[in-house]
């Protein structure tokens, strides 16, 4: 009897600890439960075939899991810049998958020209800027209203102006102009903010893709905008006076009116409100003394008005360029410090297309006035220059350097645009240094080198 009792008292308690247990288990994982998950971890490894899993734990046992991609190794392995693409293959396996081209995948600035806006793409960073057109084909735009810059093959700026036809023959021209006068101004060894700036101010344009929505533009120019106190004289009866701020230069707004019966450079008068009245004066000044000084008086005097050193380059470079408005008549003129004029080549896209000119005939005053009273000065720094940076192997150099710019992976990358550059080049090459070769032997002879 007693051990049936005791048989029965042992089996209500174990009843009494099971219903108990269920009771607190179905309370800890009933409806009021909430999970928290763990972090994600490895379950099952992917392979290129097939793909794996992860799995988060719950404190309370339950598990939840998540699909992971095939474990592919993708690796660029090449390029179509005209059609946006690039093709991935993976190490591994050899799979290959097509994506939209990138920046960084291209090796090459890319900028799409949209409906009001347009997006540059340079690396991994991305600009969106609206933009206005900007002669034929071109479009002048600022990034961020001037907040944000490029750093690339021209340097760290803000203002841009996209131009067709990087490997064009016709757009060589003015790319190696830019850089010949870059070299010049550089051979120096200057320190004035203008020297400073890439190519010496000059804004030679890089290589970048453009694209007008999906259509494919080709290698287009990105060049920056570069900013100075610039005053433009023409011979017209009118001319702008302009200035525009450059750093932390202030900014000079001005219209001036000039007589061509004083040689294109005479001040009357200027207008009232425009800006800096010193600056203003000082470039009356200026223009004054260079119209109604000679001799001993222009050669000891000009100095506190002109850089007499970067006049001689700018003229020298000028005229061996050959644009013959560029010499005949109009000059920019660019002050840093309001008092010391520069005198800066006007139009330089429009280098290279003629003949030289002699800087006795047909020059502007200030050309004419240089050479009759520095003429020795001159000479010596024509030889410098022959030797240096316009020498046919520097000059040559140059040019070819800036088709160079095209970077070396997009080449090697992309067959159809590498095999594009080097049909391009050769003739762009040629058709410049026809020109170079000409204007250069006529001023050897000018200057006695010949």
């Amino acid at each position: 009897m007693t051990s049936v009792r005791s048989l029965r008292s042992l089996t209500l308690s174990l009843f009494i600890i099971l219903t108990l247990s269920l009771s607190l288990l179905l309370a800890s994982c009933g409806e009021e439960h909430k999970h928290e998950w763990g972090e994600w971890e490895p379950y099952i490894e992917s392979t290129c075939y097939v793909a794996g899993q992860e799995r988060s734990l719950c404190s309370c046992g339950a598990a939840k899991y998540r699909r992971v991609a095939l474990s592919h190794e993708f690796e660029l392995a090449g390029t179509d810049i005209s059609g946006r693409t690039m093709t991935m293959v993976c190490a591994k396996c050899g799979a290959e998958e097509e994506r939209e081209l990138t920046a960084e995948g291209a090796h090459i600035t890319l900028v799409t020209v949209g409906d009001g806006t347009l997006t540059v793409e340079r690396g991994s960073e991305t600009f969106t800027a609206p933009y206005e057109n900007y002669q034929t084909d071109s479009y002048k735009f600022t990034l961020n209203e001037g907040a944000a810059s490029l750093a690339d093959g021209a340097g760290e700026y803000s203002k841009y102006v996209l131009a067709p036809g990087y490997l064009g023959e016709t757009s060589s021209y003015g790319a190696a102009s830019e850089d010949l006068y870059g070299n010049v101004v550089l051979s120096r060894n200057r320190t004035d903010p203008l020297s400073s700036a890439v190519n010496g101010g000059a804004g030679a344009g890089y290589p970048v893709a453009a694209y007008k929505g999906e259509e494919y533009l080709g290698i287009c120019t990105l060049s920056p905008v570069i900013e100075g106190t610039l005053l433009g004289m023409t011979a017209g009866d009118q001319a702008a006076l302009l200035a525009e701020q450059y750093s932390e230069q202030t900014a000079l707004r001005a219209a001036i009116e000039t007589s061509a019966e004083e040689s294109g450079f005479r001040v009357l008068c200027t207008a009232e409100g425009f800006g800096n009245e010193a600056a203003v004066q000082s470039f009356n000044d200026m223009i004054t003394f260079i119209g109604e000084n000679d001799w001993n008086a222009f050669r000891d005097g000009l100095a506190a008005h002109v850089d007499i050193d970067r006049a001689i380059d700018e003229m020298l470079f000028t005229c061996a360029t050959g644009a013959a408005d560029c010499v005949s008549a109009n000059i920019l003129w660019i002050t840093y410090d309001g008092t010391t004029w520069i005198p800066a080549p006007y139009k330089l896209d429009d280098s290279l297309v003629n003949a030289a000119i002699e800087p006795d005939h047909d020059c502007n005053l200030l050309w004419e006035k240089l050479n009759l009273y520095f003429n020795e000065e001159i000479v010596a720094r024509w030889r410098d220059l022959r030797f240096g940076p316009l020498s046919l192997d520097s000059v040559e150099q140059t040019v070819r350097a800036h088709f160079g710019r095209v970077p070396e992976e997009a080449l090697r990358l992309d067959e159809d645009l590498a095999s594009k550059v080097a049909e391009s080049i050769e003739p762009a090459v040629a058709a410049v240094m026809e020109n170079v070769n000409a204007n250069l032997a006529r001023l050897d002879v000018y200057f006695g080198l010949q």
